[in-house]
């Protein structure tokens, strides 16, 4: 059976040093570790360009077009 004697040392027994340490020791086992959070940033892409439906037409098709579409 435990006695008193078998009790660790009394805190104003220790050097200050000692004392200090335990401290440090028991505020340290008190902290609670923040979880870290793991934050997804999406990919931003490029913006997208509309291209022109016109683009590869030859001007002489192009206003043959327009001539067509004039006179419906």
């Amino acid at each position: 059976m435990a006695t008193i004697n078998d009790l660790n040392i009394s805190i104003t027994k220790m050097p200050l040093h000692e004392v200090e340490a335990l401290v440090k020791r028991l505020r340290e086992a008190r902290r609670i570790t923040k979880k870290t959070r793991v934050v997804v940033r999406r990919s931003t892409s490029a913006p997208t360009t509309k291209k022109d439906p016109l683009a590869g037409i030859d001007k002489s098709e192009l206003l043959k077009l327009l001539e067509e579409s004039l006179n419906g």
